[in-house]
């Protein structure tokens, strides 16, 4: 990612398989970047570099990831319209997308450790439904 991050007017950046990703250390650098989409990353473990963009990022694509320690940089980015998390690592919760007002789509398709899916069902949002949640 350091060497895109050159580019400071890139609005989208699209990463398919890329198997030696560790984490998103250079968005932090591309202050115009809107959308992120990461499919396949079995090695990255850190989406924490997102802080960096929480004001212009507006949405986010992980699937596949298996290997990511934590998402709670979510927190920090309310400016979220659209979400799709999916098989990877499991979430500890999904209280974040209470601050998410600008939120159109959804779909989180990973376990939600707490068990806690009122805020989706309140929102309308689509969810894989695991047997803890029933």
């Amino acid at each position: 990612l350091m060497a895109i991050s050159k580019n400071e007017k890139l609005k989208i950046l699209k990463l398919d398989y890329p198997r030696k990703l560790l984490s998103l250390k250079g968005v932090e650098k591309i202050t115009s970047l809107k959308r992120i989409d990461i499919y396949s990353a079995p090695n990255l473990k850190s989406i924490d570099y997102l802080l960096f963009i929480a004001e212009s990022i507006r949405f986010l694509l992980f699937e596949k990831c298996p290997k990511i320690e934590s998402y709670s940089v979510l927190n920090s980015i309310t400016s979220l319209e659209s979400l799709l998390l999916a098989k990877s690592t499991p979430i500890e919760n999904v209280e974040f997308l209470r601050n998410a007002i600008n939120l159109k789509y959804a779909y989180i398709g990973v376990e939600i450790l707490d068990g806690k899916v009122d805020i989706l069902k309140e929102k309308n949002i689509e969810f894989k439904k695991y047997k803890s949640y029933l």
